[in-house]
Order: structure tokens, then C-alpha cells, then sequence
């Protein structure tokens, strides 16, 4: 139909479930894409969508073999999210909003913590969670959660490696 003309946000509705109910990530980005660039149709629910199926594509290459395109997913996710909160005009949905920010943020945080538990450089993980402050700078929420992540990566890192340390490790938690 979308090759045909139609326009409709309708078709985009039945696209959207269609590709998503079929798992098929990559064709359902398509669908919510078109319907982001099509004007008059409200971006803020695709938006939403769009992190939802990032997120999920973040949490499939979790268990795969990509940690940073994991990691890049769920930071592209977030900025849907923060620029779908800038246009959001209820609290309800602000908050709805705020809430998966939140969820994004602690699902990257609980693979920082996996990465420092399985191996001895995952000391780096705390580079990796810089990223989160470069989405929204200054940002008290943004900031309590960097700092509550960097501090659990930090305390299992140093109870993991303190007293044994060598070579690179000692350099990295120096």
C-alpha cells in the first residue's frame, strides 16, 4: 500500500504490528521510519516505538556478540525517548517517558555489571558508561543514574580485583 501512495496513519498502524508480530526488527525500523517522516502524523508514539523495537534489537545483540552495538542501540533509543518527552504535552505521558528512559538506562547498566563480572579489563566498562551524560548533559536524572552506575561498577570491580591486581588490570584501576 506505502508503495502504492497510501499515506494513512492507519497503514503505518497495521505495518508496525504486522513486522513487530512477525520479529522481523529490521522491516519494522521501515515502517515506524516512514511514519515519522510523514507529515501530519504525530511523531511522539512512533518515537516510542522506535526505542521499543531498538531496545529490543539492544537486548537480542546483548546475547549475541556485540556489546557495542548494544550499547549504540540503547543510546539511540534514549534520544527517541528524550526527543519524544520535548514534544510530549501530558505528565501522564512524560512520566510513561521518564519511566523506559529509566528501564534503558538500568538494562545498560546490568551488562556494564556482567561485563566487569566476566572479565578482568571490564574495568572499562566504566568508559562506556560516560555515553549516558552525553544524551542530556546536566540533567539531574540523567546524572543520578551515571553516578549510581558508576559507583556499583566501581564497588564490584574493586571487590573483584583489589589485593590481586596485575599488569593491566592495576593500571586500569589505578
Amino acid at each position: 500500500s506505502f508503495s502504492l501512495g497510501q499515506r494513512k496513519a492507519l497503514l503505518f498502524t497495521l505495518w508496525f504490528q504486522a513486522e513487530y508480530g512477525r520479529g522481523d526488527l529490521d522491516a519494522t525500523m521501515e515502517a515506524i521510519n516512514k511514519a515519522i517522516d510523514q507529515p501530519g502524523i504525530e511523531p511522539n508514539e512512533w518515537l516510542e516505538k522506535r526505542a521499543q523495537v531498538r531496545i529490543e534489537r539492544a537486548r537480542r545483540r546483548a546475547s549475541a556478540t556485540s556489546r557495542d552495538s548494544f550499547y549504540r542501540e540503547l543510546d539511540e533509543a534514549v534520544r527517541d525517548l528524550r526527543l519524544a518527552l520535548k514534544n510530549t504535552r501530558s505528565t501522564t505521558e512524560a512520566a510513561r517517558i521518564e519511566r523506559l528512559v529509566a528501564q534503558s538506562y538500568a538494562l545498560k547498566t546490568s551488562l556494564l555489571k556482567s561485563e566487569v563480572e566476566l572479565s578482568p579489563n571490564g574495568i572499562r566498562a566504566l568508559d562506556s558508561i560516560q555515553e549516558v551524560t552525553k544524551i542530556s548533559k546536566f540533567d539531574p536524572e540523567v546524572l543520578s543514574h551515571y553516578f549510581l552506575a558508576v559507583k556499583d561498577i566501581a564497588t564490584l570491580a574493586l571487590s573483584k580485583f583489589v589485593g590481586r591486581p596485575n599488569g593491566e588490570i592495576r593500571d586500569g584501576l589505578e
